[in-house]
């Protein structure tokens, strides 16, 4: 008796069994096949050994059939693959279009199958374009040994919305409602269409017809869903409603997002906030939950869908880009802590400039989440930071900066100092002491960004260096980049000092003499007495606060 029934077990685990082995052959071919092969080797070997397995299976059953999750290939109860809900995973993509049976019969031909894998290979690389979906694209290829089923009800393992109250909708009117759906009514149009020939189209009507069916399949639902939902939210009444909604757009504008569709994300952000104006006189609960959505909408994980969004970005387009840039400025400031990271992870030189843009947009509107990513433990992120922080204004700013400048060292140092000299007038006070300042290159700079502006205080300043200071040959290109900066920012008041050190001249320190000389020169031929006015384009101003 025991050993009829492990017989027994071990006959109806047979077929599950086979096909598991089907299906991993199936998962196996697709991996392989590619869309625009040279030669079919690999494809050709993979799709031989799924054929081998499926013949055996079919010579005795006729019919290998699987039900269709989300995430996996279901035979007979059992499940024989399972794998991600993701664009690789061809379960998850049927069942995305609404394929919840597939089965393959007996006489399948090759030439049938690599069609099959054709069109699941192609919805798993170009899903982000607009186009047909599988089942259209299965019911166009006509196979006559693969058949599959379909389903009406869209977002099956999710909560139906009654979209009059937010409400679960009751099953029995779903199914009343589509017998009445399929349901005969009438006359058929196609039989009055041929008794009284009035159906027939003119060229204008054929080419307005095909224009409203591309826009039809070119429409995004998401973006259908921010109407339907915003148009929902402003009738809600009650929070729990309230709540479910928002949860709803959020998974929708994720989707839109991780697609690239910018100009959905700009229209959805403005009705947002035309909504929120219309609760202060009606709902004037419901602004906390906006404003805590918008946040939301503003963190690391609804903003890592750009990640995805760069690789359908057109760099050569430049109404997506600029409809990218809006996009990004449509956020609220706090959004600044997951795009300042993203600059270094952006694929491209363009995109990592235009993001920069947005950055110091939101800034503008406020720099504390700015100035908060200062003390980012990564020091390409905080130095981004600090070069961004030199096109933001006001006291909080310059004063974050100073700290910065204060607690760094090296490179990081040297990027602060270039920061505050963007502002104008000079920060003086913070300049003069860096003229000498052991780090060369950060020496150089501050003594270069004080001769890119007219100053009476700085002309006083450098020719006091330059008469008081000790210097050596050794001090040649400094002493030349004071010269320098003395003819950028000086006035008709250093003439004199500077006619009288062209004649300088000194017996025992000749070649220091001729330095002086070179250097008072240099300065003469840089200063424009009649020009009061710096014409850098790498100076800001500063604001009075």
């Amino acid at each position: 008796m025991t050993g009829n029934m492990s017989q027994h077990i071990r006959n109806d685990r047979k077929p599950a069994l086979k096909a598991k082995e089907i299906a991993d052959k199936l998962m196996l071919s697709l991996k392989n096949y590619e869309l625009y092969p040279e030669n079919h080797v690999v494809t050709q070997s993979s799709v031989n050994d799924f054929m081998d397995k499926l013949s055996g299976y079919l010579e005795t059953d006729g019919s290998c059939v699987f039900q269709i999750t989300k995430d996996a290939y279901i035979h007979d109860g059992r499940v024989v693959y399972r794998g991600r809900a993701s664009e690789e995973n061809p379960a998850y993509q049927m069942y995305r279009d609404g394929i919840e049976r597939l089965a393959f019969h007996q006489g399948l031909t090759k030439k049938e199958f690599l069609e099959f894998l054709r069109i699941l290979r192609h919805h798993a690389v170009s899903r982000s374009q607009k186009e047909s979906d599988i089942v259209t694209d299965l019911w166009e290829a006509d196979f006559s040994c693969i058949s599959y089923d379909t389903t009406d009800v869209f977002w099956q393992d999710e909560t139906l919305i009654d979209f009059h109250a937010v409400r679960v909708a009751d099953p029995a009117q779903i199914k009343r409602a589509k017998q009445l759906k399929e349901s005969p009514q009438g006359v058929s149009i196609s039989r009055v269409a041929g008794e009284l020939d009035m159906f027939t189209l003119s060229v204008d009507d054929i080419s307005k017809t095909s224009q409203m069916i591309q826009d039809e399949e070119a429409r995004n639902f998401d973006a259908d869903i921010f109407e339907v939902l915003l148009v929902i939210l402003k009738e809600q009444k009650k929070e729990d409603d309230f709540e479910i909604v928002l949860d709803i757009i959020l998974e929708s504008f994720q989707h839109t997002l991780e697609r690239a569709e910018f100009s959905y994300i700009i229209l959805f952000f403005d009705r947002l906030n035309e909504l929120k104006e219309s609760y202060v006189q009606t709902q004037s609960w419901a602004i906390p939950y906006i404003d805590d959505f918008v946040l939301t909408l503003s963190s690391n994980e609804a903003i890592s869908s750009l990640h995805e969004a760069w690789k359908h970005v057109d760099l050569n387009d430049t109404k997506h880009l600029s409809e990218l840039r809006t996009a990004l400025t449509k956020f609220p400031p706090q959004a600044i802590h997951a795009l300042c990271p993203m600059i270094l992870q952006v694929p491209s030189l363009r995109l990592q400039n235009l993001l920069i843009d947005a950055i110091k947009e939101l800034a503008k509107k406020d720099a504390h989440p700015l100035i908060k990513l200062l003390s980012h433990p990564d020091d390409s992120v905080a130095q981004n930071v600090v070069h961004l922080l030199g096109y933001v204004s006001g006291q909080g700013a310059l004063t974050a900066l100073k700290q910065k400048f204060n607690t760094s060292s090296g490179s990081l140092r040297l990027e602060t100092v270039k920061s505050l000299g963007k502002r104008k007038p000079l920060l003086t006070e913070f300049f003069f002491p860096l003229v000498d300042d052991p780090q060369g290159p950060l020496r150089d700079y501050a003594i270069k960004r004080i001769g890119q502006e007219k100053n009476p205080l700085s002309e006083e300043f450098l020719i006091d260096c330059i008469r008081s200071g000790t210097f050596k040959k050794e001090d040649h290109h400094r002493l030349l980049s004071l010269y320098r900066a003395l003819g950028g920012c000086g006035s008709a008041e250093a003439l004199p000092f500077l006619q009288k050190q062209t004649k300088k001249h000194s017996v025992i320190r000749r070649k220091l003499s001729a330095i002086h000389r070179e250097g008072a020169t240099l300065a003469l031929g840089i200063l424009d007495v009649f020009d009061g006015q710096t014409t850098s384009d790498e100076v800001m101003e500063t604001p009075s606060s």
